[in-house]
């Protein structure tokens, strides 16, 4: 539909998710063109958007180049989320998508299952109790004391882009304990709409820009 009427949106859309407080994120305001909000100078990040080999129209990729739990960088290989063989791999952004998925099936290493290393990691040496896997869900979750909020944040390291998910929205939280909330992929990777809460995701494609930038989403209101 953005494409259709282009030449009145010059090409840009824009959306901000206020925190999910329930099972589905909650409503909110799509803006077009002129509508998009301003941001003052150097607040606006921006990354390319890449045409995977399908050719496929209806997702919007991006250049994935690393990935940082808390303070620590993990140092993928330069070729680990690039596109494979048959259109497989690279990463999109997909507000459609409830939760991150971190593609298992990446070359030379597995980066679901480093990233899910790093976080145990992190979590252990906070001497967390590990909880057991929830069936059909989350890998890692742990019992969460009270008063405890030293949730390690999650970056991803676009081309040009840190994209920095405050440690509060990586997670789910059930009662009592907490999953991190990233699941497996199975052909790529995506970064959905629970790790978009609080951030203002602007689509340019005049461009061919993806633009982000922090902001209080429950204020954005029509």
């Amino acid at each position: 539909m953005a494409r259709q009427f282009s030449t009145e949106t010059h090409s840009r859309f824009s959306y901000c998710f206020a925190p999910i407080t329930g099972a589905l994120p909650p409503p909110l305001v799509l803006r077009f063109g002129e509508d998009v909000p301003k941001f003052p100078p150097g607040h606006l990040q921006s990354t390319l958007i890449v045409q995977p080999p399908t050719q496929n129209k209806y997702f919007y990729y991006l250049q994935l180049l690393d990935i940082s739990v808390a303070n620590y960088r993990i140092g993928f290989p330069p070729s680990t989320f690039q596109f494979r063989a048959g259109g497989a791999g690279g990463i999109l952004i997909d507000s459609g998508a409830l939760f991150t998925f971190i593609d298992a099936g990446t070359i030379g290493v597995n980066a679901y299952e480093r990233v899910m290393q790093v976080f145990n990691a992190y979590y252990g040496s906070k001497q967390l109790q590990r909880r057991p896997k929830e069936q059909g869900g989350f890998d890692l979750c742990y019992d969460q004391p009270s008063f405890y909020n030293d949730f390690a944040s999650l970056t991803f390291h676009f081309n040009g882009a840190d994209y920095n998910v405050n440690g509060r929205y990586v997670n789910v939280f059930r009662r009592g304990y907490f999953c991190v909330g990233v699941l497996r992929g199975v052909s790529s990777s995506i970064l959905g709409a629970w790790h978009q809460q609080n951030k203002r995701i602007i689509h340019d494609e005049l461009f061919g820009e993806l633009q982000f930038a922090d902001e209080i989403c429950a204020n954005d209101v029509a």
